[in-house]
């Protein structure tokens, strides 16, 4: 079972992104649709750099900073472009703030007087709540209007939400000792999950995306 989940879970960022961008060329127009490729390139990335690392037996947990950096600028820049005009200047404010206590806790890690270790809480925090917010937003806005996004959203929403209570809880669980079986079951609760978020983009694909151009 576990192999299933590791490996399914490196396979299927590759093929959303080949699903995403054999139909961009459709939505030159959309840029949520634009942000939304990159950022799925990105991860695809992603695992194509710690995979190999891995496989030479490197070092590679360093690039939770990353993803986690790069998820929180290219999925917060995707639901500000699909928020109502009226609220993007909050939005960008709110990308704005967050970004820079990230800055701020960077300088702080590199001057040694504080360490940011891979999955740290606080990191976790400030790169996951922004997006929540935006994606909530984005939710509530679409209520009374056309659901655009609706399955990536929800899945966001649900997998961010998971994602950082899992690693929050997590961080905890790995440094009291009687507590290693629950980092593994909280790791393998947060691979579902993302099974079940990369599922609910896929779904959004073969939904809205598949044969149409977006309106």
């Amino acid at each position: 079972m576990e192999f299933v989940l590791s490996h399914g879970l490196s396979i299927l960022p590759f093929l959303i992104t080949i699903l995403f961008l054999s139909k961009s060329s459709y939505h030159k127009g959309d840029k949520s649709y634009q942000i939304f490729c990159i950022y799925i390139t990105f991860i695809a990335l992603i695992e194509i750099v710690s995979g190999i690392m891995n496989y030479n037996g490197i070092y590679n947990l360093f690039f939770s900073h990353v993803y986690f950096y790069g998820e929180f600028l290219f999925l917060s820049l995707f639901f500000r472009q699909l928020i109502e005009k009226s609220q993007k200047t909050k939005a960008s404010l709110l990308i704005i703030i967050f970004a820079s206590i990230l800055v701020f806790l960077i300088i702080l890690s590199a001057s040694g007087y504080f360490v940011l270790s891979p999955f740290h809480p606080i990191e976790v925090l400030v790169c996951g709540l922004p997006i929540l917010a935006l994606a909530i937003v984005h939710l509530y806005n679409s209520l009374s209007k056309s659901l655009k996004y609706v399955y990536i959203t929800i899945g966001v929403i649900v997998y961010k939400t998971v994602s950082v209570l899992v690693f929050t809880l997590q961080n905890f669980a790995n440094n009291i000792d009687s507590f290693d079986n629950l980092s593994n079951i909280l790791l393998g609760l947060n691979s579902v999950f993302l099974y079940i978020y990369y599922g609910l983009i896929i779904f959004e694909w073969f939904k809205s995306f598949r044969q149409k151009k977006v309106s």
